[in-house]
């Protein structure tokens, strides 16, 4: 497919947030500060916000937003094109929906899932876990629609554009653990919390994220030796939520109609 003005250009749809790219063309990338911010391919270019059209069905066209992009280790001339970068709220509110049968293959997290989010950019008033997926009209789609609209916190459902969906969860009664995560207390969560967490994901219990839910020591003096700087045993060892990345923007997404 044509992508920056390659026309010869291999794209493979790795999942709902990211592309892996190879290009037929000579490429050069752009960076500021370390980030790649536009690739010079040919006598093309690609740039970051710039749109992509995968069709994932016969009659479904995705749009790709492009926020990151990133050189790939494996080949020359390949790039990994991202439309999101994972939100807080999908890693650490998300598992708020799991149980011992309601697991991260449930939510089709590989495939169709693109990100978790508190609310709606223009539902202002109203807070409730988000889970926006790319629409498809395949089977396995079709059945996880009616699946999830099954599950015992299921709101609604909204069309944010013509190929995404957002599925809405009353998460009323996690009031305490929200207000949590919103100061970035993310080691004061409950320890049923906390394992929960660790099991959704299926991470180490000696891993990143248990030590930062647990405030490990380790991590803590890692952290100063890399920042030059000492914390305090009262310091989160992960950033707070940047609420304004913990909401989805409805108003852009309308440009990918």
């Amino acid at each position: 497919m044509c992508i920056g003005g390659d026309d010869k250009a291999i794209c493979e749809v790795i999942n709902a947030t990211k592309l892996a790219v190879k290009f037929s063309n000579v490429v050069y990338d752009k960076q500021v500060d370390g980030t790649i911010v536009s690739l010079k391919i040919g006598k093309g270019a690609l740039s970051l916000f710039d749109q992509i059209d995968i069709p994932i069905d016969d009659k479904i066209k995705s749009v790709y937003r492009i926020v990151k992009i990133e050189k790939s280790a494996v080949k020359d001339r390949s790039y990994n094109l991202y439309s999101s970068e994972e939100t807080k709220t999908t890693q650490f509110i998300l598992p708020i929906l799991s149980d011992s049968t309601i697991t991260k293959d449930y939510f089709l997290y590989d495939t169709f899932f693109e990100n978790a989010y508190l609310r709606l950019s223009d539902e202002t008033t109203k807070l409730g876990l988000v889970l926006l997926y790319r629409y498809s009209e395949s089977e396995i789609y079709k059945s996880f629609e009616t699946r999830i609209k099954n599950h015992p916190l299921f709101l609604e459902t909204k069309d944010v554009n013509k190929s995404e969906v957002a599925f809405i969860f009353d998460i009323s009664n996690y009031f305490e653990l929200i207000n949590l995560f919103i100061m970035g207390k993310y080691s004061k969560f409950d320890t049923r919390y906390k394992a929960k967490i660790l099991n959704f994901f299926n991470y180490s219990r000696s891993g990143v994220m248990s030590q930062i839910l647990n405030k490990s020591s380790i991590l803590r003096e890692q952290m100063e030796r890399i920042y030059d700087v000492t914390l305090s045993s009262d310091s989160e060892l992960y950033s707070k939520p940047d609420m304004d990345e913990e909401v989805y923007d409805v108003c852009q997404s309308k440009g990918k109609d």
